[in-house]
Protein backbone atom coordinates (compact mmCIF):
# COMPACT_ATOMS: atom_id res chain seq x y z
CA UNK A 1 0.00 0.00 0.00
CA UNK A 2 1.44 3.34 -1.03
CA UNK A 3 0.37 6.42 0.89
CA UNK A 4 0.38 9.10 -1.80
CA UNK A 5 -0.84 12.13 0.16
CA UNK A 6 -1.28 13.68 3.61
CA UNK A 7 -4.87 12.47 3.90
CA UNK A 8 -3.90 8.85 3.25
CA UNK A 9 -1.16 9.06 5.88
CA UNK A 10 -3.53 10.68 8.39
CA UNK A 11 -6.14 8.02 7.72
CA UNK A 12 -3.58 5.22 8.15
CA UNK A 13 -2.61 6.74 11.52
CA UNK A 14 -6.27 7.28 12.44
CA UNK A 15 -5.75 10.99 13.15
CA UNK A 16 -7.56 14.00 11.66
CA UNK A 17 -4.31 15.75 10.67
CA UNK A 18 -0.56 15.24 10.79
CA UNK A 19 -0.04 18.71 12.24
CA UNK A 20 0.32 18.37 15.99
CA UNK A 21 0.66 14.60 15.68
CA UNK A 22 0.89 13.15 19.20
CA UNK A 23 4.23 11.52 20.03
CA UNK A 24 2.57 8.19 20.78
CA UNK A 25 1.75 7.99 17.04
CA UNK A 26 5.41 8.41 15.99
CA UNK A 27 6.20 4.67 16.08
CA UNK A 28 3.21 4.00 13.82
CA UNK A 29 4.40 6.71 11.45
CA UNK A 30 7.91 5.20 11.38
CA UNK A 31 6.33 1.85 10.43
CA UNK A 32 4.55 3.56 7.52
CA UNK A 33 7.67 5.28 6.13
CA UNK A 34 8.43 2.56 3.53
CA UNK A 35 4.95 3.11 2.06
CA UNK A 36 5.35 6.89 1.81
CA UNK A 37 6.93 8.36 -1.34
CA UNK A 38 10.32 10.04 -0.81
CA UNK A 39 9.00 13.55 -1.44
CA UNK A 40 6.32 13.26 1.25
CA UNK A 41 8.68 11.45 3.58
CA UNK A 42 11.10 14.38 3.43
CA UNK A 43 8.32 16.83 4.20
CA UNK A 44 7.27 14.85 7.28
CA UNK A 45 10.38 15.99 9.14
CA UNK A 46 9.46 19.59 8.40
CA UNK A 47 5.78 19.18 9.20
CA UNK A 48 6.33 17.26 12.46
CA UNK A 49 9.10 19.08 14.39
CA UNK A 50 9.88 16.36 16.98
CA UNK A 51 9.82 13.54 14.46
CA UNK A 52 13.45 13.93 13.36
CA UNK A 53 14.70 13.69 16.95
CA UNK A 54 12.41 10.72 17.54
CA UNK A 55 13.87 8.97 14.49
CA UNK A 56 17.43 9.71 15.67
CA UNK A 57 16.63 8.41 19.17
CA UNK A 58 14.99 5.31 17.72
CA UNK A 59 18.09 4.55 15.66
CA UNK A 60 20.28 4.98 18.72
CA UNK A 61 18.05 2.55 20.63
CA UNK A 62 18.29 0.05 17.75
CA UNK A 63 22.06 0.27 17.80
CA UNK A 64 22.20 -0.21 21.58
CA UNK A 65 19.88 -3.21 21.33
CA UNK A 66 22.05 -4.72 18.62
CA UNK A 67 25.18 -4.26 20.74
CA UNK A 68 23.49 -5.94 23.72
CA UNK A 69 22.32 -8.79 21.50
CA UNK A 70 25.80 -9.35 20.12
CA UNK A 71 27.37 -9.35 23.61
CA UNK A 72 24.78 -11.87 24.78
CA UNK A 73 25.40 -14.00 21.70
CA UNK A 74 29.15 -13.97 22.34
CA UNK A 75 28.59 -15.20 25.89
CA UNK A 76 26.19 -17.94 24.77
CA UNK A 77 28.54 -19.03 22.00
CA UNK A 78 31.47 -19.28 24.43
CA UNK A 79 29.37 -21.39 26.83
CA UNK A 80 28.25 -23.64 23.98
CA UNK A 81 31.82 -24.14 22.76
CA UNK A 82 32.94 -24.94 26.30
CA UNK A 83 30.16 -27.51 26.59
CA UNK A 84 31.15 -29.09 23.27
CA UNK A 85 34.76 -29.21 24.49
CA UNK A 86 33.70 -30.95 27.72
CA UNK A 87 31.73 -33.57 25.78
CA UNK A 88 34.62 -34.07 23.36
CA UNK A 89 37.04 -34.58 26.26
CA UNK A 90 34.72 -37.16 27.88
CA UNK A 91 34.40 -39.10 24.61
CA UNK A 92 38.16 -38.96 23.99
CA UNK A 93 38.80 -40.14 27.55
CA UNK A 94 36.55 -43.14 26.98
CA UNK A 95 38.34 -43.91 23.73
CA UNK A 96 41.72 -43.94 25.50
CA UNK A 97 40.63 -46.67 27.93
CA UNK A 98 42.18 -50.07 27.49
CA UNK A 99 40.05 -53.00 26.52
CA UNK A 100 37.12 -51.29 24.84
CA UNK A 101 35.40 -53.31 22.17
CA UNK A 102 35.55 -52.40 18.51
CA UNK A 103 31.84 -51.74 18.59
CA UNK A 104 32.17 -49.38 21.53
CA UNK A 105 35.14 -47.66 19.88
CA UNK A 106 33.10 -47.20 16.68
CA UNK A 107 30.21 -45.84 18.77
CA UNK A 108 32.48 -43.30 20.49
CA UNK A 109 34.10 -42.19 17.22
CA UNK A 110 30.66 -41.85 15.63
CA UNK A 111 29.54 -39.68 18.54
CA UNK A 112 32.68 -37.53 18.23
CA UNK A 113 31.93 -37.03 14.54
CA UNK A 114 28.27 -36.20 15.28
CA UNK A 115 29.37 -33.74 17.94
CA UNK A 116 31.73 -32.12 15.43
CA UNK A 117 28.93 -31.88 12.84
CA UNK A 118 26.59 -30.30 15.39
CA UNK A 119 29.26 -27.79 16.35
CA UNK A 120 29.89 -26.89 12.69
CA UNK A 121 26.13 -26.42 12.16
CA UNK A 122 25.85 -24.23 15.27
CA UNK A 123 28.87 -22.21 14.16
CA UNK A 124 27.34 -21.67 10.70
CA UNK A 125 24.03 -20.68 12.29
CA UNK A 126 25.84 -18.23 14.55
CA UNK A 127 27.72 -16.72 11.61
CA UNK A 128 24.41 -16.16 9.80
CA UNK A 129 23.02 -14.53 12.94
CA UNK A 130 26.06 -12.25 13.27
CA UNK A 131 25.87 -11.38 9.59
CA UNK A 132 22.21 -10.42 9.98
CA UNK A 133 23.07 -8.33 13.04
CA UNK A 134 25.96 -6.65 11.19
CA UNK A 135 23.64 -5.79 8.30
CA UNK A 136 21.05 -4.36 10.69
CA UNK A 137 23.73 -2.32 12.45
CA UNK A 138 25.10 -1.07 9.15
CA UNK A 139 21.63 0.00 7.98
CA UNK A 140 20.95 1.72 11.30
CA UNK A 141 24.26 3.60 11.17
CA UNK A 142 23.70 4.62 7.54
CA UNK A 143 20.25 5.95 8.39
CA UNK A 144 21.62 7.68 11.49
CA UNK A 145 24.38 9.30 9.47
CA UNK A 146 21.89 10.36 6.80
CA UNK A 147 19.52 12.14 9.20
CA UNK A 148 21.55 15.37 9.55
CA UNK A 149 22.06 15.42 5.78
CA UNK A 150 18.35 14.88 5.31
CA UNK A 151 17.55 17.73 7.69
CA UNK A 152 19.94 20.01 5.76
CA UNK A 153 18.35 19.04 2.44
CA UNK A 154 14.88 19.73 3.81
CA UNK A 155 15.88 23.11 5.23
CA UNK A 156 17.63 24.07 1.98
CA UNK A 157 14.56 23.02 -0.02
CA UNK A 158 12.31 25.07 2.24
CA UNK A 159 14.55 28.13 1.84
CA UNK A 160 14.51 27.73 -1.95
CA UNK A 161 10.73 27.36 -1.97
CA UNK A 162 10.34 30.44 0.26
CA UNK A 163 12.72 32.47 -1.93
CA UNK A 164 10.68 31.53 -5.02
CA UNK A 165 7.43 32.38 -3.27
CA UNK A 166 6.03 28.84 -3.37
CA UNK A 167 5.21 28.59 0.31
Amino acid sequence: MTLENWNAISKALDVPSLQGLPEEKYPELVALLPDIPDELRLKLFELIPGFLQFALDAMKAVEETLQTTIKSNDKNQAELNESFGDLRNILKGRLERDGISEEHERFLIENLMNLQNIQVDKDSENKRFLSDQANATRLSKMAHAAMPVLETVIMTGVRIMISRGRV
